[in-house]
C-alpha cells in the first residue's frame, strides 16, 4: 500500500500502473567481506543478435528485475495497492529457490512513470517478523550522485530515482549477458567512474 503526493503535497489520483522489486539483505557469501541483496523477482537475459560485444548469440545472464504483472489497484484517493504476482516462499532465481526468510531485513522499492506521467520511486526497509533491523547496507547517498548528474540521476526509463532502487537488482552474481560484465553496482560504479585507474578484472 502505498500514497502519491505532488510537491504541493495534494494527492496524485490518476497513477496509470505500477512496477516493484522485492529483495532480502544476506549475510556475505564465503569470500566476500559484506552482506548482498538478493532479488526474488529475476530474468534471464539472452544475446539474441551478433553485435560489437564478444558473448555469442544464445549467451545467457541472470539478472535482477522488478515485475508490473501483479495486481495494481488505484483506491481513486492517491492511494495505491500493488499486490506481487511473485510468491516469495517459491521464487527462484537461475533455477534455485531464493528462499524467504522473514528474519532477514527486506526491501520493497516501487516505481512509477518515467517517460510519461507523474514519475517517482519509494523504498520501505522492513523485517517481515517485525523485528528490530539489525543490518543494513547503505553504498552511497542518492544525493552525493546528484550533486554531480543532478536531477537527471536516472536509469531505466527514468522511473529509477535512488540508489536504493538500484541497489535491489543490482547485486553480486547479475551479469550482462552480451559484454559479460558485472552488473553489480559497486563494480559498476566504479568502474563508470574510475575505470582508466582500475587493473583489468
Amino acid at each position: 500500500d502505498f500514497a502519491v503526493e505532488d510537491l504541493a503535497g495534494e494527492p496524485v489520483t490518476a497513477v496509470p500502473s505500477a512496477s516493484a522489486i522485492v529483495a532480502k539483505l544476506v549475510p556475505p557469501p564465503a569470500g566476500e567481506a559484506s552482506n548482498v541483496w538478493v532479488p526474488y523477482v529475476t530474468r534471464v537475459e539472452t544475446v539474441s543478435t551478433v553485435g560489437d560485444w564478444p558473448n555469442p548469440v544464445g549467451t545467457t545472464a541472470l539478472q535482477g528485475n522488478a515485475e508490473s504483472n501483479g495486481a495494481f489497484t488505484n483506491h481513486g484517493d492517491g492511494t495505491y495497492t500493488y499486490v506481487f504476482a511473485t510468491n516469495l516462499s517459491t521464487a527462484t532465481a537461475g533455477g534455485a529457490l531464493v528462499g524467504y526468510d522473514r528474519s532477514l531485513l527486506h526491501r520493497v522499492s516501487v516505481m512509477m512513470g518515467g517517460h510519461d506521467g507523474p514519475t517517482a520511486d519509494a523504498n520501505l526497509d522492513f523485517v517481515p517478523d517485525g523485528s528490530a533491523a539489525t543490518e543494513s547496507r547503505a553504498l552511497v547517498e542518492t544525493a552525493s550522485c546528484k550533486a554531480c548528474h543532478g536531477e537527471e540521476f536516472h536509469g531505466h526509463g527514468g522511473n529509477r530515482l535512488t540508489v536504493e532502487n538500484c541497489a535491489t537488482c543490482h547485486t553480486a552474481g547479475m551479469t550482462d549477458a552480451n559484454g559479460g560484465e558485472s552488473l553489480d553496482l559497486k563494480v559498476m560504479i566504479h568502474k563508470i567512474h574510475a575505470g582508466g585507474e582500475l587493473r583489468s578484472l
